[in-house]
């Protein structure tokens, strides 16, 4: 699978309307340290097993949710991105 390549509108989009934060450490993020963050990550594309569990304890449908669209992107610093990795963020009711 080829990740995502982001187009600066979208990296725009995904920066403004968040705030102009990190989602994972909550502070401040220019327009040009932005990284784009997949909260359910990309690699469950490629493991449908994990991706079901992960989307049924979110109470998600497949059919109703786009690992690669807007409602899974997430502007973040680099670092901070890498530190979660593949990682899926502990569900919280």
């Amino acid at each position: 699978m080829k990740k995502k390549k982001f187009r600066p509108f979208e990296k725009f989009a995904i920066w403004k309307c968040h705030g102009e934060r990190c989602w994972l450490c909550y502070e401040p993020i220019s327009y040009k340290e932005t990284t784009v963050d997949h909260f359910f990550p990309e690699e469950l594309l490629n493991d449908p097993q994990r991706c079901d569990v992960a989307f049924n304890e979110y109470g998600i449908t497949k059919e109703k949710f786009n690992i690669n669209g807007f409602e899974n992107w997430l502007p973040s610093h680099a670092i901070c991105n890498q530190n979660k990795s593949k990682k899926i963020p502990k569900y919280i009711p």
